[in-house]
């Protein structure tokens, strides 16, 4: 059993917890867990790698209904353009 102290961190607390508890029921840093609290203990477990959280590539493959090779082809060489755009006339003391 290991005993560490329950610290304030800005408008919240902390545990600290030691690198073997974290070997021990294989969490590393940055790790995404679920904690939940259930008679009067607190439980932190790796959530399972069958979550919501996407990857950039299959969110866009999700939103443009195609493959990421089909939407980078129809994009060209630069997928991103930019160019200006007229935002109206001048209404104040704006410098350009």
């Amino acid at each position: 059993m290991i005993t560490t102290r329950i610290e304030k961190w800005k408008n919240s607390s902390r545990i600290v917890l030691p690198k073997a508890v974290l070997d021990a029921i294989g969490i590393s840093c940055n790790d995404i867990v679920e904690i939940t609290a259930e008679n009067n203990t607190i439980i932190i477990r790796k959530q399972n790698s069958t979550t919501n959280h996407k990857s950039l590539k299959q969110r866009l493959e999700t939103f443009y209904g195609k493959d990421i090779d089909t939407i980078l082809a129809e994009a060209g060489n630069n997928p991103f353009v930019f160019g200006e755009w007229n935002t109206g006339e001048s209404v104040g003391n704006e410098v350009f």
